[in-house]
Protein backbone atom coordinates (compact mmCIF):
# COMPACT_ATOMS: atom_id res chain seq x y z
CA UNK A 1 0.00 0.00 0.00
CA UNK A 2 1.24 3.49 -0.85
CA UNK A 3 3.10 5.17 1.76
CA UNK A 4 2.05 2.62 4.52
CA UNK A 5 6.14 2.45 5.80
CA UNK A 6 5.38 6.65 6.30
CA UNK A 7 2.50 7.08 8.44
CA UNK A 8 3.55 8.05 12.36
CA UNK A 9 2.62 5.73 15.01
CA UNK A 10 1.14 8.53 17.04
CA UNK A 11 -0.30 11.40 14.88
CA UNK A 12 0.57 14.62 15.63
CA UNK A 13 -1.68 17.71 16.17
CA UNK A 14 -1.55 20.95 13.21
CA UNK A 15 -0.17 23.87 14.22
CA UNK A 16 3.58 25.55 14.33
CA UNK A 17 5.58 25.00 17.18
CA UNK A 18 9.23 26.13 18.25
CA UNK A 19 11.91 23.42 18.14
CA UNK A 20 12.13 22.68 22.13
CA UNK A 21 8.45 22.58 22.54
CA UNK A 22 8.76 20.14 19.20
CA UNK A 23 10.91 18.32 20.84
CA UNK A 24 9.41 18.18 24.12
CA UNK A 25 6.53 16.45 22.27
CA UNK A 26 9.07 14.42 20.82
CA UNK A 27 10.47 12.87 23.82
CA UNK A 28 6.99 13.16 25.41
CA UNK A 29 5.83 10.38 22.59
CA UNK A 30 8.86 8.35 22.58
CA UNK A 31 8.24 7.49 26.85
CA UNK A 32 4.54 7.10 26.14
CA UNK A 33 5.83 4.53 23.02
CA UNK A 34 8.58 2.93 25.09
CA UNK A 35 6.49 2.41 28.21
CA UNK A 36 3.63 1.28 26.32
CA UNK A 37 0.94 4.19 27.70
CA UNK A 38 -2.45 4.36 26.05
CA UNK A 39 -4.45 7.26 25.92
CA UNK A 40 -6.63 6.79 29.39
CA UNK A 41 -2.58 6.27 31.30
CA UNK A 42 -1.48 9.77 29.26
CA UNK A 43 -4.69 11.58 30.34
CA UNK A 44 -3.88 10.54 33.72
CA UNK A 45 -0.12 11.63 33.34
CA UNK A 46 -1.59 15.15 32.84
CA UNK A 47 -3.92 14.83 34.72
CA UNK A 48 -1.15 14.39 37.34
CA UNK A 49 0.81 16.80 35.78
CA UNK A 50 -1.54 19.31 36.22
CA UNK A 51 -2.07 18.73 40.31
CA UNK A 52 -5.00 16.24 40.24
CA UNK A 53 -4.45 14.03 43.20
CA UNK A 54 -3.89 10.37 41.55
CA UNK A 55 -7.15 8.85 44.08
CA UNK A 56 -9.27 11.47 42.21
CA UNK A 57 -8.12 10.60 38.53
CA UNK A 58 -11.67 8.57 37.33
CA UNK A 59 -11.23 5.19 35.56
CA UNK A 60 -7.55 4.95 37.08
CA UNK A 61 -7.62 2.17 40.02
CA UNK A 62 -3.72 1.48 40.13
CA UNK A 63 -1.52 3.60 37.84
CA UNK A 64 1.96 2.20 37.19
CA UNK A 65 4.94 4.17 38.13
CA UNK A 66 5.65 4.69 34.23
CA UNK A 67 2.44 6.94 34.28
CA UNK A 68 3.81 8.98 37.40
CA UNK A 69 7.26 9.12 35.40
CA UNK A 70 5.31 10.62 32.49
CA UNK A 71 3.68 13.44 34.85
CA UNK A 72 6.69 14.39 36.18
CA UNK A 73 8.17 14.69 32.41
CA UNK A 74 4.97 16.76 31.56
CA UNK A 75 5.08 18.96 34.02
CA UNK A 76 8.58 20.04 33.78
CA UNK A 77 8.17 20.58 29.90
CA UNK A 78 5.37 22.63 31.26
CA UNK A 79 7.59 24.18 33.49
CA UNK A 80 9.85 25.74 30.36
CA UNK A 81 6.97 26.59 28.42
CA UNK A 82 5.36 24.14 26.41
CA UNK A 83 1.99 25.07 26.30
CA UNK A 84 -0.90 22.45 27.90
CA UNK A 85 -2.67 22.74 24.93
CA UNK A 86 0.20 20.70 22.80
CA UNK A 87 -0.28 17.64 25.37
CA UNK A 88 -3.76 18.04 25.59
CA UNK A 89 -3.26 17.14 21.80
CA UNK A 90 -1.15 14.58 21.92
CA UNK A 91 -3.98 12.89 24.32
CA UNK A 92 -6.57 13.13 21.49
CA UNK A 93 -4.34 12.20 18.80
CA UNK A 94 -3.30 9.39 20.55
CA UNK A 95 -7.17 8.16 21.49
CA UNK A 96 -8.25 8.98 18.02
CA UNK A 97 -4.80 6.33 17.12
CA UNK A 98 -5.91 3.66 19.11
CA UNK A 99 -10.01 3.83 17.70
CA UNK A 100 -8.70 3.62 14.11
CA UNK A 101 -9.56 -0.10 13.77
CA UNK A 102 -12.93 0.17 15.54
CA UNK A 103 -13.77 3.05 12.84
CA UNK A 104 -12.58 0.23 9.95
CA UNK A 105 -14.63 -2.35 11.47
CA UNK A 106 -18.02 0.09 11.22
CA UNK A 107 -16.57 1.42 7.54
CA UNK A 108 -16.68 -2.51 6.76
CA UNK A 109 -19.72 -3.53 8.39
CA UNK A 110 -21.95 -0.74 8.39
CA UNK A 111 -20.83 1.81 5.37
CA UNK A 112 -19.70 -0.32 2.90
CA UNK A 113 -22.40 -1.36 0.16
CA UNK A 114 -20.68 -4.97 0.32
CA UNK A 115 -21.98 -8.88 0.81
CA UNK A 116 -21.51 -10.64 4.17
CA UNK A 117 -18.59 -12.75 2.68
CA UNK A 118 -17.25 -9.43 1.85
CA UNK A 119 -17.54 -8.03 4.55
CA UNK A 120 -15.97 -11.25 6.68
CA UNK A 121 -13.12 -10.83 4.09
CA UNK A 122 -11.92 -7.02 4.56
CA UNK A 123 -12.40 -7.95 8.56
CA UNK A 124 -9.79 -11.22 7.74
CA UNK A 125 -7.64 -8.85 6.05
CA UNK A 126 -7.11 -6.24 9.42
CA UNK A 127 -7.26 -8.93 12.14
CA UNK A 128 -5.33 -11.75 10.77
CA UNK A 129 -2.96 -8.75 8.84
CA UNK A 130 -2.89 -10.63 5.65
CA UNK A 131 -0.77 -9.75 2.70
CA UNK A 132 -2.62 -9.74 -0.99
CA UNK A 133 -4.40 -7.93 -3.96
CA UNK A 134 -7.87 -6.19 -2.93
CA UNK A 135 -9.26 -5.67 -5.79
CA UNK A 136 -12.38 -3.24 -6.01
CA UNK A 137 -14.96 -3.79 -8.99
CA UNK A 138 -18.14 -2.28 -9.90
CA UNK A 139 -20.31 -4.59 -10.14
CA UNK A 140 -22.28 -3.14 -13.07
CA UNK A 141 -19.53 -2.95 -15.35
CA UNK A 142 -17.36 -5.09 -13.90
CA UNK A 143 -14.88 -2.60 -13.81
CA UNK A 144 -11.75 -2.66 -11.52
CA UNK A 145 -12.12 0.52 -9.72
CA UNK A 146 -9.02 -0.05 -7.41
CA UNK A 147 -6.54 -2.09 -6.70
CA UNK A 148 -4.56 -2.46 -3.47
CA UNK A 149 -1.43 -4.09 -2.81
CA UNK A 150 -1.11 -4.92 0.53
CA UNK A 151 2.86 -5.81 0.70
CA UNK A 152 4.29 -8.51 3.10
CA UNK A 153 5.47 -5.81 5.20
CA UNK A 154 1.74 -4.49 5.94
CA UNK A 155 0.86 -8.18 7.16
CA UNK A 156 4.13 -8.27 9.81
CA UNK A 157 3.78 -8.63 13.44
CA UNK A 158 5.76 -5.78 13.56
CA UNK A 159 3.25 -3.54 11.73
CA UNK A 160 1.03 -1.68 13.67
CA UNK A 161 -2.94 -2.53 12.90
CA UNK A 162 -3.76 1.12 13.12
CA UNK A 163 -1.49 2.48 10.19
CA UNK A 164 -2.95 -0.92 8.39
CA UNK A 165 -6.68 0.13 9.14
CA UNK A 166 -5.62 4.28 8.24
CA UNK A 167 -4.68 3.09 4.88
CA UNK A 168 -7.73 0.64 4.18
CA UNK A 169 -10.09 3.25 5.80
CA UNK A 170 -8.62 6.07 3.43
CA UNK A 171 -8.87 4.05 0.09
CA UNK A 172 -12.35 2.61 0.87
CA UNK A 173 -13.98 5.18 1.89
CA UNK A 174 -14.59 6.58 -1.70
CA UNK A 175 -16.61 4.13 -2.22
CA UNK A 176 -19.03 4.13 0.72
CA UNK A 177 -22.24 5.85 -1.81
CA UNK A 178 -21.88 2.54 -3.92
CA UNK A 179 -22.37 -1.19 -4.64
CA UNK A 180 -19.16 -2.74 -4.79
CA UNK A 181 -17.45 -6.50 -5.18
CA UNK A 182 -14.43 -7.35 -3.57
CA UNK A 183 -11.93 -9.87 -4.34
CA UNK A 184 -8.61 -10.66 -2.50
CA UNK A 185 -5.64 -12.60 -3.77
CA UNK A 186 -3.62 -13.27 -0.78
CA UNK A 187 0.01 -13.74 -1.20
Amino acid sequence: MENMENSPEIPRGGGETDSLEKSQVDSLIAFAKQHDIGSDELFAAYQIAMGIPPNEIEGQTAIREKVYSLAQKMGEHMQSGMAVNRIVELISSKRDYELIPDTYYTLVDHVLQVTENEKRVLRSILERKRAGTLTVIDPKSRTELEIIKIPQQAASKDYAPNIFAAELIQILSKFKDQRIEIVFEPL
